[in-house]
């Protein structure tokens, strides 16, 4: 029905800023891995930083909702075969302290990501966003 339309559109959103976002870093080319310094997941967990502290949104800390966004999305390769171990390493990732000059990155790229491109007017809501390809990683 037309309830799904919104969280497509915040999804869409989301993604398009994403990429823009690795784009303008240069990393646009990087594939997805298990190692601690991958800078994707770095990025990934900024951005959920981003969503938590600024937009207040209520997220999920379970890695399969964000690994789906990445893989499922955004299309960006993983090196990481077995998904799970991939899923596993995102939920620890996402408990990882946020650099404070990753956390000024996201929030400069999306001040000017705003202006021109402004957030679909309903509330933003992440965790339906963010569970939306079969949410069975929420209770």
């Amino acid at each position: 029905g037309d309830n799904k339309k919104p969280d497509l559109a915040v999804t869409a959103y989301w993604k398009e800023a994403f990429l823009a976002f690795l784009e303008e870093m240069k990393l646009n080319e990087e594939k997805l891995d298990s190692s601690k310094n991958n800078k994707v997941v770095r990025m990934l967990v900024a951005f959920r930083k981003y969503w938590k502290e600024d937009l207040r949104m209520v997220l999920s800390d379970s890695g399969a909702p964000y690994y789906r966004f990445l893989v499922e999305d955004c299309h960006i390769e993983c090196k990481v075969k077995a998904e799970r171990t991939m899923v596993t390493h995102l939920g620890n990732m996402l408990k990882s302290e946020v650099g404070t000059d990753e956390e000024c990155l996201v929030k400069s790229f999306m001040r000017r990501y705003q202006q021109e491109h402004p957030q679909p007017d309903h509330e933003m809501r992440i965790s339906v966003f963010i569970s939306m390809n079969g949410g069975n990683s929420f209770p």
